[in-house]
């Protein structure tokens, strides 16, 4: 065989090798950077707050690049999840990627209690006029509640009408919501008949009739 022949198939040959060693270099190339993608998709996944007895959003929506997972592979599992107790629960996502290589990523789903439900007795209250409001007897659920404080300063024991309340409820958690609701205080047949009569000693004083002058005092 002439050498210029055989020396042309020789470097033909080494260009073929080293042309699919490059493609297949650069192919290495690229499946790694998907790989470090995916990872980076995966590691933004967040975590899931909602409020006790709320419904769970569309976790799915929390896959920012989907171009990297094989269509109708990506699954979220939340059997795990009792949106009716609070507390921390797992939650995973699961797919196959572009690659075939199935992925899983788990992340945490908190479901905060709400408190207010786990408060009993925030009721309206009422009272006669002159009397001392109803004791705050509220209970509640020491697992998720710490602290509940009525706040009735508002409120003219004195005087007829409607005043606002407000409970505050501390959770263990170091959480807190509010409760409105209303004190009444009663006029009575002694209130209407005579209206100072009810008040304190310093009210009355403060509130002495017009009419009052030093005529009035016996001699």
């Amino acid at each position: 065989m002439n050498k210029k022949l055989i020396a042309g198939i020789v470097i033909a040959a080494a260009v073929v090798c080293c042309g699919g060693g490059y493609v297949a270099m650069q192919n290495e190339k690229k499946v790694k950077q998907e790989n470090v993608q995916i990872s980076e998709m995966l590691d933004k996944l967040p975590d899931i707050t909602v409020k006790e007895g709320e419904s769970l959003p569309d976790l799915k929506n929390n896959i920012e690049d989907t171009s990297m997972i094989e269509p109708d592979t990506l699954k979220v599992d939340i059997q795990n999840v009792d949106i009716t107790v609070p507390g921390t629960y797992d939650v995973v996502y699961s797919f196959k990627d572009i690659h075939g290589n199935e992925r899983s990523k788990t992340v945490q789903c908190k479901v905060e209690a709400n408190l207010l439900d786990h408060v009993y007795g925030m009721d309206d209250i009422e009272t006669d006029c002159g009397k001392e409001l109803p004791k705050d007897e509220t209970t509640f659920d020491e697992e998720y509640v710490s602290s509940v404080t009525r706040d009735d300063s508002e409120v003219d024991i004195d005087t007829p009408g409607t005043y606002n309340i407000t409970y505050t409820v501390l959770g263990t958690d170091g959480s807190m919501e509010e409760a409105d609701r209303l004190a009444k205080v009663l006029e009575t047949a002694e209130t209407t008949q005579a209206p100072w009569k009810h008040l304190s000693r310093q009210k009355r004083l403060l509130r002495k009739p017009e009419t009052w002058n030093r005529s009035n005092r016996k001699p």
